[in-house]
């Protein structure tokens, strides 16, 4: 096993052992700092994950965005690091996609470089590369969208000095850590 299956697996177990009340609590953090960093930066469109397996609960923020009139942009994933990016009208017409995923079940395809990103992720480093999942999707992505804002999310166990890189690995723009 090398060394980012490693820090994959022990991320896994860190995050899923997260006590709930504390979960919520810096889930709360992410989507106030969202609306504050959206509110700031004034993209017209976001492209956003739709959380699963414990990752960061951001429906709040995604809710706050489609009452703004803000397009919201979510993945679709596809075999062989593939994603297809639909527009997201409403919270309540999603359906199963592959890896546990959900997306929206309207496919108006957005064809365009979303202003601002908010990438999942497993873990950070202090210089903006990130720790995902193994499939190599958000980096095929990220590196087509070089103009985009994108952004992190961290709970504070997640935030590390460093993180194993190789070459296709793409950086964030800017980390939101979740304070204790």
């Amino acid at each position: 096993m090398n060394a980012k299956q490693m820090l994959r697996r022990q991320m896994l177990l860190q995050r899923n052992q997260l006590p709930l009340y504390q979960k919520n609590r810096y889930d709360q953090q992410f989507n106030d700092s969202l609306v504050r960093l959206v509110t700031q930066q004034n993209p017209k469109s976001v492209h956003v994950f739709l959380p699963m397996r414990g990752e960061p609960d951001i429906f709040k923020f995604i809710e706050w965005l489609l009452s703004h009139s803000i397009i919201v942009i979510c993945p679709v994933t596809l075999p062989k690091r593939q994603l297809k990016h639909v527009i997201l009208k409403d919270l309540q017409f999603l359906e199963k996609g592959l890896f546990g995923t959900q997306h929206p079940s309207q496919t108006i395809e957005f064809n365009n470089t979303p202003d601002m990103i908010i990438v999942p992720a497993l873990a950070y480093d202090y210089h903006g590369f990130r720790l995902g999942y193994g499939g190599g999707y958000y980096d095929a992505f990220l590196s087509n969208c070089i103009g985009s804002h994108s952004v992190g999310l961290s709970y504070p166990f997640q935030y590390l000095e460093t993180i194993p890189v190789e070459p296709h690995d793409y950086k964030v723009k800017q980390v939101i850590v979740a304070n204790d």
